[in-house]
Protein backbone atom coordinates (compact mmCIF):
# COMPACT_ATOMS: atom_id res chain seq x y z
CA UNK A 1 0.00 0.00 0.00
CA UNK A 2 1.30 3.27 -0.89
CA UNK A 3 1.42 6.24 1.49
CA UNK A 4 0.35 9.75 0.43
CA UNK A 5 1.64 12.74 2.68
CA UNK A 6 -1.56 14.92 3.42
CA UNK A 7 -2.24 17.54 5.44
CA UNK A 8 -3.84 16.39 9.15
CA UNK A 9 -6.40 19.04 9.08
CA UNK A 10 -7.41 18.48 5.24
CA UNK A 11 -7.84 14.60 6.15
CA UNK A 12 -10.01 15.84 9.27
CA UNK A 13 -12.05 18.13 6.87
CA UNK A 14 -13.35 15.70 4.51
CA UNK A 15 -16.53 13.69 4.61
CA UNK A 16 -16.20 10.53 6.53
CA UNK A 17 -16.91 8.44 3.41
CA UNK A 18 -13.87 9.93 1.78
CA UNK A 19 -11.40 9.51 4.83
CA UNK A 20 -8.90 6.76 4.99
CA UNK A 21 -10.43 3.40 7.36
CA UNK A 22 -8.70 3.27 10.55
CA UNK A 23 -7.01 -0.31 8.88
CA UNK A 24 -5.26 1.96 6.29
CA UNK A 25 -4.46 5.07 8.43
CA UNK A 26 -2.65 2.57 11.36
CA UNK A 27 -0.98 1.21 7.91
CA UNK A 28 0.07 4.87 7.16
CA UNK A 29 1.41 5.44 10.04
CA UNK A 30 3.49 2.71 10.23
CA UNK A 31 5.20 3.63 6.84
CA UNK A 32 5.69 7.07 7.23
CA UNK A 33 7.74 5.66 11.15
CA UNK A 34 9.80 3.47 8.60
CA UNK A 35 10.58 6.03 6.89
CA UNK A 36 11.81 8.43 9.15
CA UNK A 37 13.78 5.68 10.95
CA UNK A 38 15.64 5.11 7.31
CA UNK A 39 16.11 8.71 7.48
CA UNK A 40 17.61 8.90 10.65
CA UNK A 41 20.05 5.78 10.30
CA UNK A 42 21.04 7.81 7.21
CA UNK A 43 22.05 10.94 9.13
CA UNK A 44 23.83 8.95 11.76
CA UNK A 45 25.67 6.75 9.38
CA UNK A 46 28.59 8.82 9.25
CA UNK A 47 29.10 10.11 12.84
CA UNK A 48 32.46 8.85 14.35
CA UNK A 49 30.57 7.55 17.18
CA UNK A 50 30.71 3.39 16.86
CA UNK A 51 28.93 2.12 19.70
CA UNK A 52 30.79 -0.86 21.99
CA UNK A 53 29.84 -4.10 20.92
CA UNK A 54 31.31 -7.58 22.10
CA UNK A 55 33.83 -9.05 19.20
CA UNK A 56 32.31 -11.36 16.79
CA UNK A 57 34.96 -13.77 15.37
CA UNK A 58 35.16 -15.31 11.79
CA UNK A 59 35.84 -18.91 12.76
CA UNK A 60 34.70 -20.85 15.67
CA UNK A 61 37.07 -20.36 18.40
CA UNK A 62 39.15 -22.83 19.97
CA UNK A 63 37.78 -24.91 23.22
CA UNK A 64 40.01 -23.13 25.48
CA UNK A 65 39.55 -19.45 24.11
CA UNK A 66 35.18 -20.32 24.21
CA UNK A 67 35.57 -21.39 27.63
CA UNK A 68 37.22 -18.53 28.45
CA UNK A 69 35.12 -15.77 26.77
CA UNK A 70 31.96 -17.12 28.19
CA UNK A 71 33.26 -15.95 32.13
CA UNK A 72 33.17 -12.71 30.09
CA UNK A 73 30.06 -12.90 28.10
CA UNK A 74 28.03 -15.27 26.29
CA UNK A 75 27.65 -12.91 23.52
CA UNK A 76 31.53 -12.92 22.61
CA UNK A 77 31.81 -16.51 21.83
CA UNK A 78 29.99 -17.20 18.54
CA UNK A 79 31.32 -17.40 15.11
CA UNK A 80 30.04 -14.37 12.28
CA UNK A 81 27.62 -17.41 10.97
CA UNK A 82 26.08 -17.44 14.39
CA UNK A 83 24.60 -14.05 13.94
CA UNK A 84 23.64 -14.79 10.09
CA UNK A 85 22.52 -18.24 9.53
CA UNK A 86 18.98 -18.84 10.07
CA UNK A 87 20.16 -22.33 12.45
CA UNK A 88 23.62 -23.07 13.81
CA UNK A 89 24.55 -26.12 15.24
CA UNK A 90 27.83 -26.53 17.45
CA UNK A 91 28.93 -29.31 19.18
CA UNK A 92 31.16 -28.15 22.48
CA UNK A 93 32.35 -30.55 24.78
CA UNK A 94 30.30 -33.67 23.60
CA UNK A 95 26.84 -31.29 23.54
CA UNK A 96 25.32 -30.51 20.80
CA UNK A 97 23.74 -26.69 20.97
CA UNK A 98 21.37 -25.05 18.19
CA UNK A 99 21.03 -21.45 17.79
CA UNK A 100 17.78 -20.37 16.40
CA UNK A 101 17.53 -17.34 14.39
CA UNK A 102 14.58 -18.01 11.93
CA UNK A 103 11.10 -17.17 13.94
CA UNK A 104 10.04 -20.78 12.70
CA UNK A 105 12.81 -22.80 14.24
CA UNK A 106 12.48 -21.10 17.17
CA UNK A 107 8.23 -21.88 16.66
CA UNK A 108 9.40 -25.73 16.39
CA UNK A 109 11.71 -25.59 19.31
CA UNK A 110 9.39 -24.23 21.86
CA UNK A 111 5.76 -25.11 20.78
CA UNK A 112 5.89 -28.22 18.00
CA UNK A 113 8.57 -30.34 19.36
CA UNK A 114 9.66 -29.09 22.63
CA UNK A 115 10.65 -32.45 23.62
CA UNK A 116 13.77 -32.93 21.87
CA UNK A 117 15.11 -29.72 22.99
CA UNK A 118 16.06 -28.17 26.64
CA UNK A 119 17.71 -25.23 27.46
CA UNK A 120 21.40 -26.02 28.58
CA UNK A 121 22.24 -26.57 31.82
CA UNK A 122 24.56 -23.47 32.32
CA UNK A 123 21.58 -21.07 31.10
CA UNK A 124 19.43 -23.22 34.19
CA UNK A 125 22.63 -22.94 37.08
CA UNK A 126 22.74 -19.09 36.23
CA UNK A 127 19.07 -17.66 35.02
CA UNK A 128 17.29 -20.45 38.20
CA UNK A 129 18.16 -18.03 41.02
CA UNK A 130 16.97 -14.52 39.60
CA UNK A 131 14.16 -16.04 37.27
CA UNK A 132 12.59 -19.16 39.41
CA UNK A 133 10.36 -21.84 38.18
CA UNK A 134 8.74 -19.36 35.61
CA UNK A 135 7.75 -19.50 32.36
CA UNK A 136 10.89 -18.87 30.74
CA UNK A 137 12.95 -22.07 32.34
CA UNK A 138 9.76 -24.76 32.19
CA UNK A 139 10.00 -27.94 30.49
CA UNK A 140 6.89 -29.46 28.66
CA UNK A 141 3.81 -29.58 30.16
CA UNK A 142 4.86 -27.25 32.80
CA UNK A 143 5.43 -24.89 30.05
CA UNK A 144 2.36 -25.56 28.23
CA UNK A 145 0.33 -24.81 31.29
CA UNK A 146 2.06 -21.80 32.55
CA UNK A 147 1.95 -20.21 28.84
CA UNK A 148 -1.92 -21.02 29.64
CA UNK A 149 -1.92 -19.51 32.23
CA UNK A 150 -0.16 -15.98 31.21
CA UNK A 151 -1.79 -15.87 27.72
CA UNK A 152 -4.68 -13.66 28.96
CA UNK A 153 -2.18 -10.61 30.31
CA UNK A 154 -0.43 -10.41 26.91
CA UNK A 155 -3.70 -9.86 24.93
CA UNK A 156 -3.47 -6.47 23.21
CA UNK A 157 -5.97 -5.08 25.58
CA UNK A 158 -3.87 -6.07 28.42
CA UNK A 159 -0.65 -5.14 27.18
CA UNK A 160 -2.08 -1.34 26.45
CA UNK A 161 -2.53 -0.89 30.11
CA UNK A 162 0.94 -1.82 30.85
CA UNK A 163 2.02 1.18 28.02
CA UNK A 164 2.03 4.20 31.17
CA UNK A 165 4.41 2.14 33.06
CA UNK A 166 6.45 1.93 29.93
CA UNK A 167 6.46 5.80 29.19
CA UNK A 168 7.00 6.56 32.71
CA UNK A 169 10.06 4.58 32.30
CA UNK A 170 11.53 5.83 29.21
CA UNK A 171 11.01 9.44 30.89
CA UNK A 172 12.89 8.53 34.28
CA UNK A 173 15.10 7.57 32.20
CA UNK A 174 16.36 10.77 29.87
CA UNK A 175 15.70 13.02 33.44
CA UNK A 176 18.39 10.67 34.98
CA UNK A 177 20.78 11.13 31.81
CA UNK A 178 19.88 15.20 31.21
CA UNK A 179 22.67 16.97 32.39
CA UNK A 180 24.88 14.31 31.86
CA UNK A 181 28.30 14.89 29.56
CA UNK A 182 29.05 11.46 29.81
CA UNK A 183 26.78 7.92 30.11
CA UNK A 184 27.44 4.53 30.47
CA UNK A 185 24.08 3.83 28.10
CA UNK A 186 24.14 0.04 28.48
CA UNK A 187 24.16 0.28 32.30
CA UNK A 188 21.41 2.89 31.83
CA UNK A 189 19.44 1.11 29.60
CA UNK A 190 19.67 -2.28 31.59
CA UNK A 191 18.55 0.06 34.42
CA UNK A 192 15.68 1.35 32.68
CA UNK A 193 14.43 -2.59 31.30
CA UNK A 194 14.37 -3.55 35.06
CA UNK A 195 11.96 -0.25 36.31
CA UNK A 196 10.01 -1.56 33.31
CA UNK A 197 9.66 -5.25 34.51
CA UNK A 198 8.97 -3.57 38.19
CA UNK A 199 6.48 -0.97 37.31
CA UNK A 200 4.40 -3.78 34.64
CA UNK A 201 4.40 -6.29 37.79
CA UNK A 202 4.16 -4.38 41.02
CA UNK A 203 3.32 -1.14 39.80
CA UNK A 204 6.79 -0.15 41.89
CA UNK A 205 8.21 3.24 40.92
CA UNK A 206 11.32 4.57 41.51
CA UNK A 207 11.53 5.02 44.77
CA UNK A 208 13.32 2.47 47.41
CA UNK A 209 11.81 -0.67 46.52
CA UNK A 210 12.49 -0.03 42.56
CA UNK A 211 16.22 1.02 43.12
CA UNK A 212 17.04 -2.07 45.92
CA UNK A 213 15.32 -4.20 43.29
CA UNK A 214 17.94 -2.93 40.68
CA UNK A 215 20.97 -3.03 42.33
CA UNK A 216 20.18 -6.37 43.43
CA UNK A 217 19.75 -7.88 40.01
CA UNK A 218 22.71 -5.61 38.52
CA UNK A 219 24.93 -7.45 41.29
CA UNK A 220 23.99 -10.60 40.49
CA UNK A 221 24.37 -9.96 36.81
CA UNK A 222 27.96 -8.43 37.31
CA UNK A 223 28.56 -11.05 40.05
CA UNK A 224 27.43 -14.70 40.72
CA UNK A 225 25.03 -14.22 37.95
CA UNK A 226 28.18 -14.57 35.29
CA UNK A 227 28.46 -18.28 33.97
CA UNK A 228 31.98 -19.78 34.89
CA UNK A 229 33.59 -23.01 34.17
CA UNK A 230 31.82 -25.26 36.33
CA UNK A 231 28.80 -24.27 34.69
CA UNK A 232 30.45 -25.44 31.56
CA UNK A 233 30.86 -29.05 33.01
CA UNK A 234 28.05 -29.58 35.16
CA UNK A 235 25.86 -32.16 34.31
CA UNK A 236 22.97 -30.81 36.61
CA UNK A 237 22.16 -27.54 38.13
CA UNK A 238 23.08 -29.32 41.79
CA UNK A 239 26.51 -30.55 40.44
CA UNK A 240 29.61 -28.20 41.68
CA UNK A 241 27.06 -27.19 44.37
CA UNK A 242 30.22 -25.19 46.54
CA UNK A 243 30.06 -23.40 43.28
CA UNK A 244 26.51 -22.15 43.69
CA UNK A 245 26.46 -21.18 46.92
CA UNK A 246 26.62 -17.22 46.24
CA UNK A 247 23.91 -17.99 43.76
CA UNK A 248 21.86 -19.58 46.40
CA UNK A 249 22.16 -16.41 48.74
CA UNK A 250 21.42 -13.52 46.25
CA UNK A 251 18.08 -15.74 45.51
CA UNK A 252 17.28 -16.18 48.90
CA UNK A 253 17.22 -12.38 49.13
CA UNK A 254 15.68 -11.56 45.82
CA UNK A 255 13.09 -13.64 46.01
CA UNK A 256 12.00 -12.43 50.13
CA UNK A 257 12.08 -8.86 48.44
CA UNK A 258 9.81 -10.01 45.83
CA UNK A 259 7.24 -11.99 48.47
CA UNK A 260 7.66 -8.65 50.69
CA UNK A 261 6.77 -6.34 47.47
CA UNK A 262 3.63 -9.11 46.81
CA UNK A 263 2.61 -8.81 50.77
CA UNK A 264 2.28 -5.41 50.26
CA UNK A 265 -0.10 -5.58 47.12
CA UNK A 266 -2.17 -7.68 48.65
CA UNK A 267 -2.84 -5.47 51.90
CA UNK A 268 -3.39 -2.49 49.72
CA UNK A 269 -7.17 -1.32 50.03
CA UNK A 270 -8.94 -1.49 46.88
CA UNK A 271 -9.38 1.88 45.91
CA UNK A 272 -5.62 2.28 46.35
CA UNK A 273 -4.98 -0.68 44.16
CA UNK A 274 -3.55 0.36 40.57
CA UNK A 275 -5.06 -2.39 37.71
CA UNK A 276 -2.35 -1.98 35.32
CA UNK A 277 0.43 -4.16 36.58
CA UNK A 278 0.31 -7.86 35.63
CA UNK A 279 0.74 -8.96 39.34
CA UNK A 280 -3.30 -7.87 39.50
CA UNK A 281 -4.31 -9.76 36.42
Amino acid sequence: MECIEDDLETQNSLPIAYRRPPAAEAACSRQKLRIKTRELAVSTHNLPFVPPAPAVFEKDLPLWRFLWNLTQSTVAIWPNRAFEALTVKKRIMGREFLIANDPLAVRHVLITNPTNYRCPTAVRRVARPILGTGLVLADGDDWRRQRRLLAAAFTPASVNLLLPHFQAAGLHMLHSIGNESKVNLSMVFRRTAWEVVFRALFSVSKDGASERLNRLAQGYLEGPGRANLFDVLAKSENAFAFSNRSRERFENVWFTTIEGLISEHQAQSPEDVDTGNLYRK
